[in-house]
C-alpha cells in the first residue's frame, strides 16, 4: 500500500469535524479522512450535540507525548497536557452511551508545519534538521515521524474498524517516549 492510498476504512459517507486543521497535522489528518471518502469539515467545538443528534461518532484528541512523561522546562504546558489525557477518559466515559468513542493520539516528533517554518528560519533544509531532530531524540525508530502516519491513526481511531476503542490514547513517537 503507497502513502497516499486509502486503506478502506469504511468512513465514505461519514461527516467528520476538525478542529485546528489547516496545517500540519490537523491538515494531514483532513487529506487523508477526504480520500477514505469522509465529507470533511475543518471548524469550532460545538460538535458533541450534533454527534448525539446524529446517533454517534468518534473524538480524537491530539495531545503531545508529554501528557504522559513530561520532560524538564515544560511544567506550564504540562497540566494542560495531562488534562488533555483526563478529559479523553473522563469524556469517553460520559459519551459513551450517546455512541461517542473519544480517543487521543499522543504525538512525539513529526514532520509538520513548525519544524519546516524553524528549518527555514535557522537556513538549513527540512531533512537536516529532521534528521538532527532524531538524532537528539533518541528515538528508536532513527527517524521522524510523518504527518501521513499520524493521519492514518488518527483516521483509524475514528473509524468503524476501531468500534471497540474508547477513552485510549496511542503514542506515535517511534518508541522515544519513557511510557506506554
Amino acid at each position: 500500500m503507497s502513502q497516499n492510498s486509502a486503506m478502506d476504512l469504511h468512513l465514505n459517507g461519514k461527516v467528520v469535524l476538525i478542529t485546528g486543521g489547516t496545517d500540519g497535522l490537523g491538515a494531514a489528518l483532513a487529506s487523508r479522512l477526504v480520500e477514505e471518502g469522509a465529507r470533511v469539515a475543518v471548524c469550532t467545538r460545538l460538535a458533541v450535540p450534533h454527534l448525539i443528534t446524529s446517533g454517534g461518532g468518534a473524538i480524537v484528541n491530539v495531545l503531545n507525548t508529554g501528557a504522559r512523561a513530561p520532560g524538564a522546562g515544560s511544567l506550564p504546558t504540562t497540566a494542560s497536557r495531562a488534562a488533555g489525557l483526563a478529559i479523553t477518559k473522563a469524556a469517553s466515559k460520559d459519551l459513551g452511551g450517546h455512541g461517542i468513542r473519544v480517543n487521543a493520539v499522543l504525538v512525539g516528533l513529526v514532520a509538520s508545519g513548525q519544524w519546516r517554518r524553524r528549518a527555514d528560519a535557522a537556513g538549513q533544509s527540512e531533512e537536516q534538521l529532521y534528521r538532527q531532530l532524531a538524532e537528539n531524540a533518541d528515538i528508536p525508530l532513527g527517524r521522524v515521524g510523518r504527518s501521513e502516519e499520524f493521519a492514518d491513526l488518527a483516521a483509524y481511531l475514528l473509524s468503524d474498524r476501531s468500534s471497540y476503542v474508547t477513552g485510549s490514547a496511542v503514542n506515535l513517537d517511534g518508541g522515544s517516549s519513557p511510557a506506554l
